[in-house]
């Protein structure tokens, strides 16, 4: 997706998969609503199960395994430290049991919008900070799947849904 303030400047603004498509006519304009996914959504369709029994590997090891077997590139600055015991992955997709190596080391997983292939960064830099979002105004939804479960099978957190309302565009 390009820009559309700048369309001649070919300023990407997103890159990914076109989940659905929602065209509105008005009189004078035409409004597109999408619903797309980063290219790492490809990390969390199947679920697998193995075991990472050697200590003497790092978390960082582990992550290249993964984004060696996914083709998926990834930027961390997790410590480089090693398992101090073996990590089992039951019944979990690869997107995440990455979130859960990250949570090790209390750091988000994030997807990148801007790659033509699965590409995340684990935790931020300072040089990330764009600043505190805490008193904006936002948008608290709970994704329709959770109440369809009659929350049986979810943490709520995981289907739950912050949208910010700012004038300016980060990136």
């Amino acid at each position: 997706i390009i820009d559309p303030e700048n369309p001649v400047s070919n300023k990407l603004i997103f890159c990914g998969v076109i989940e659905d498509i929602d065209l509105y006519k008005g009189s004078d304009y035409t409004e597109v609503t999408l619903k797309a996914k980063s290219h790492t959504y490809a990390l969390d369709i199947s679920e697998q199960s193995r075991s990472f029994q050697d200590i003497r590997m790092s978390y960082t090891d582990i992550m290249d395994i993964i984004t060696n077997e996914s083709s998926a590139n990834y930027i961390s600055s997790a410590p480089k430290s090693k398992i101090s015991y073996p990590l089992l992955q039951y019944q979990e997709t690869n997107w995440g049991f990455l979130k859960r190596i990250a949570s090790f080391f209390g750091m988000p997983l994030i997807a990148s919008p801007y790659s033509d292939k699965p590409q995340f960064y684990v935790g931020l830099s300072k040089r990330d900070y764009i600043g505190d979002f805490s008193n904006k105004e936002h948008i608290f939804s709970i994704n329709e799947n959770y109440v369809e479960l009659e929350n049986k099978n979810g943490v709520k957190s995981f289907y739950t849904t912050y949208t910010l309302l700012l004038d300016e565009i980060y990136q």
